[in-house]
This record gives C-alpha cells, sequence and structure tokens, in this order.
C-alpha cells in the first residue's frame, strides 16, 4: 500500500487514511503542489488578501449554485460533481493557500468525499482556465466565481 509523505504534503492523510477508496495506482494520479506552486494559485484564482475562506468578503463571492450534499451517500455527490466537472479534465483541490493537489477529474469523481471532508471550511476545488469554483462549508457545497 503506498504511503503518501504526510510531512512533505500534510494533506497527504486523506489518502493514507484506511477509509480512503483509492487504489495505489490512483494515489499516484494525484500530485501535490509545493508550497510556493500553491500560494501562487491560490493568489492568483482565489484571493491576494486571505488566506481562509472564511475572511473573504462575501460581496466578493458571487453563489451561482447551493447544494447540500450528504457525505454518506456517495452517490448524490458523484453526480453533483459529475454535473459541474462534465468536459473538465483535471482539477486543483485546495485546502489551505499553502496545501493543494492537481489530479485527474475522473480520480476526484471516484472519491470525492476524500478530498472534500464535512469538517473542512476552507476547501476550494479550482477548474484550470474557468472562473467557477465549487468550494463547502459542512454539507453545503457552493458553486461560485470570485470577485478579484
Amino acid at each position: 500500500m503506498i504511503k503518501i509523505n504526510e510531512a512533505r504534503y500534510p494533506e497527504a492523510w486523506r489518502f493514507n487514511s484506511p477509509d480512503c477508496t483509492l487504489k495505489d495506482s490512483e494515489k499516484r494520479r494525484i500530485s501535490f503542489l509545493s508550497k510556493i506552486q500553491s500560494k501562487k494559485l491560490w493568489e492568483q484564482e482565489v484571493s491576494k488578501l486571505h488566506t481562509h475562506l472564511m475572511q473573504i468578503p462575501k460581496e466578493k463571492i458571487c453563489i451561482d449554485k447551493k447544494i447540500v450534499l450528504n457525505f454518506e451517500e456517495f452517490q448524490s455527490g458523484f453526480e453533483f460533481f459529475k454535473n459541474e466537472l462534465d468536459g473538465v479534465s483535471e482539477v486543483n483541490i485546495f485546502w489551505s493557500p499553502e496545501k493543494s493537489c492537481r489530479t485527474d477529474t475522473e480520480i476526484f469523481l471516484k472519491s470525492w468525499s476524500d478530498f472534500f471532508y464535512p469538517s473542512d471550511e476552507n476547501t476550494v476545488l479550482l477548474i484550470p482556465d474557468a472562473s467557477k469554483k465549487i468550494f463547502s462549508f459542512e454539507e453545503s457545497f457552493f458553486c461560485a466565481h470570485f470577485l478579484k
């Protein structure tokens, strides 16, 4: 069983957890960004001024859709993300400005609940070359775009 280096990539615990549904070959398709790469992308796509979603003024976030997902009902979340990511080949997921990864949409869909946890309040899914972002607070998920 592959173990991702948690000292180097602290959020790897999600994928090292015994309840992670990904196979070793699928975990290898997750690329963690360095702190510098991650921070640069966060500043470009999320916020230059704020390091936590809760700090971003609500007038800077235009919410297009809100849905409540039950983490115990994997299929409903799968369908939501499948529809929202239709035609998207890869995604970036942030857990903070300095902790993020990039993976194939297929891997994300297969294991969306390993990338998002109900207790997360700073997780952002970024679609490269698109303004739409998906983030969550507990079991509420939001499709939005952020104003600069």
